[in-house]
């Protein structure tokens, strides 16, 4: 190797550089979306941005200088998150108090991908701080490839790496682009993406990882978040699973950032997904899910006229291509499946590390990790109805999992779909499905079996009922609601409702069951009954046992599910629905503000749909549309 060859780094050095961006983290289809929760985000990190600036230059304790950490599976959109870290950072600047650095910082947005990955670390990269500062200055190359050829730097990564210094570290690179005389006033932000391609990422939790590689690297952002000499830097890590085990012991203080959602798939502010008739519907059922999205939007570009059930399996076929391990569950019994679509219906807790038989959710492709303490040791799973649906195509699954599907696009596809019955119908079968989420005979919290409802009054959600697993049933004809007379014939609002129906004893009842006429208790509780059109009752009900002070009463659950624009008297729909302890459940297809009402109700609207309904969101969206006004 020649002399021009081997000196290049230090001629490199002697220059002053121009600052400039590197090539972009995300090259998918979606990169170029318009950015959801942006303002939450600004939020979540205001508190810690104006910390890190009070406390920069005031010593060196670890819980003054936080670190911020986001971590999820992937194409849930954590490279993107990176690449808006500076423009979020700047919005926090903007406003701080006291500022003494600028609100423009200079962003070195690193990755362990791409081309850049880890090399062999004893031979290659040699140690952290070269590690980071060769990704630096290899970043600087687009913006002054004059003087990086002036200067020889080969343009390969991996040549380019070897020829680095021994001793090269990132104020070697801060010092390049910025002059001495602003280096006071300057912010820095530093991103590094995929830390899970780093050698002792397995290692985690271990004591032994915090001599590996990646827990150097770790180490080595802090020390420049963390150090008195400017410039002021501010830095974020991703990984595509937890990094919380390898943090637990340690006294650095993190921020961890919960991902966004994709609520609105827009560029410049119009609309990126193309028309189709169940163009929400497939909207919501990718959850979120950034490279879900990015599926639906190429498969419907490529065919725009296909059914729903057509483009799904072009969706699924391209996320099978992307994560061939989502749905890859060696070992796992259709019971764990279950557990884990049980334990995202019924709000479940889980610890860090927890698994739902032989599945760890937190390994598991697609699925969302919603974090509830700063500590990450709790967590809740959120799943995309796409999840399932590439679940159910495995054959082995179908039929256990297919009452999990809950009206699949065929039925929307139907013109039963655009009835006001679809949105009783679905109420109906999805409270059947949420006490599945439960143990039968399990005694469950009203706020937990209604989870995402507006509760009144308040204290109610904490009430315990006994859960039962449910069967939907029809009934022959209008039928009382109420907890003293329920299943008994009431032809007419005026009609009293005390004795049952000739030949059957007190709570019975005949209901279309599995396409038979059969006779069926309310008593047993395990019965969730449709009422006939127009009954002057409840749209649907079942019937309780309430748990207090050791005791057990019988009540009724009544659903009423509404449709349009017309007012909602709560009064008048106790009245003729529910007895005094009862609970009147009432599910408004448009979106409204909860009545005053402060008697035994559980209030759902389109407002409360993403919470209530979960994966089943879309669904309900769908059902409840309002066809009589088209």
């Amino acid at each position: 190797m020649c002399q021009l060859e081997q000196d290049w780094c230090g001629r490199l050095l002697q220059k002053k550089l121009t600052f400039g961006p590197g090539t972009p983290l995300l090259s998918t289809t979606g990169s170029d979306w318009d950015y959801c929760g942006k303002e939450d985000l600004v939020e979540d990190m205001r508190a810690s941005v104006q910390k890190l600036h009070d406390k920069k230059g005031c010593g060196p304790d670890k819980q003054d200088h936080p670190l911020f950490i986001a971590f999820a599976g992937p194409g849930q959109g954590k490279s993107r998150l990176l690449t808006e870290f500076p423009r979020l950072v700047a919005e926090c600047l903007k406003d701080l108090k006291n500022r003494r650095f600028s609100d423009e910082p200079l962003a070195f947005l690193l990755t362990c991908e791409n081309g850049l990955g880890p090399g062999d670390w004893g031979t290659q990269e040699l140690n952290a701080q070269r590690f980071v500062a060769c990704r630096m200055l290899w970043q600087l190359r687009g913006a002054n490839q004059q003087a990086f050829d002036d200067a020889g730097a080969p343009t390969n990564f991996a040549k380019f790496r070897a020829g680095c210094d021994a001793d090269l570290v990132p104020e070697d690179v801060f010092e390049l682009v910025v002059p001495p005389d602003n280096r006071s006033l300057a912010t820095v932000v530093i991103g590094l993406d995929g830390m899970q391609n780093l050698p002792g990422f397995p290692l985690r939790g271990e004591k032994t990882g915090k001599n590996e590689p990646f827990y150097q690297v770790m180490q080595e952002v802090c020390r420049l978040v963390i150090q008195n000499t400017p410039p002021f830097v501010v830095a974020c890590v991703t990984a595509t699973q937890s990094v919380s085990q390898v943090l637990a012991d340690s006294p650095q203080a993190r921020e961890y950032l919960k991902l966004p959602r994709v609520t609105a798939v827009t560029r410049q502010q119009v609309a990126a997904i193309p028309d189709h008739p169940l163009k929400d519907l497939l909207t919501m059922d990718m959850g979120g899910h950034g490279r879900a999205l990015e599926c639906l939007e190429e498969s419907l570009k490529g065919m725009p006229c296909a059914s729903a059930s057509a483009l799904v399996g072009a969706v699924m076929q391209r996320l099978r291509e992307k994560y061939p391990g989502a749905v890859s569950f060696d070992g796992a019994s259709v019971k764990d499946l279950i557990d884990v679509l049980r334990a995202c219906l019924s709000g479940k807790v889980l610890s860090s590390g927890q698994t739902l038989g032989s599945l760890n959710p937190e390994q598991m492709e697609l699925i969302r990790i919603e974090r509830l303490d700063s500590s990450a040791q709790e967590y809740r799973i959120g799943i995309p109805y796409i999840w399932l649906q590439l679940t159910l195509s495995q054959q082995r699954l179908t039929s256990d999992l297919k009452p999990w599907a809950l009206m699949d696009y065929t039925y929307f596809e139907r013109l039963e779909a655009q009835t006001w019955q679809a949105w009783e119908q679905f109420n109906a079968e999805f409270r059947v499905l949420r006490s599945y989420s439960f143990e039968d005979g399990q005694a469950v919290k009203i706020g937990l079996l209604h989870r995402g409802a507006i509760i009144r009054p308040d204290g109610f959600a904490h009430q315990e009922v006994v859960n039962r697993h449910l069967t939907l049933a029809k009934a022959k004809n209008k039928l009382s609601s109420k907890s003293s007379c329920c299943g008994h014939p009431k032809p007419f609002s005026t009609s009293s409702d005390t004795n049952p129906a000739k030949g059957l004893k007190k709570f019975e009842c005949r209901v279309t069951l599995a396409g038979a006429e059969v006779v069926v208790s309310m008593a047993d509780k395990d019965m969730l009954v449709v009422n006939a059109a127009a009954a002057s009752a409840a749209d649907a009900f079942l019937m309780l046992g309430e748990q207090t002070a050791g005791n057990e009463q019988n009540i009724s659950e009544c659903l009423q599910c509404k449709m349009g624009s017309s007012g909602v008297n709560v009064t008048e729909e106790r009245r003729k629905s529910c007895d005094k302890n009862d609970i009147l459940v009432l599910l408004l297809n448009r979106a409204e503000s909860p009545p005053q009402s402060q008697n035994r109700l559980v209030f759902v609207s389109a407002n409360q749909f993403e919470e209530y309904f979960g994966l089943y969101a879309g669904r309900a969206l769908r059902a409840g549309e309002d066809y009589r006004v088209q």
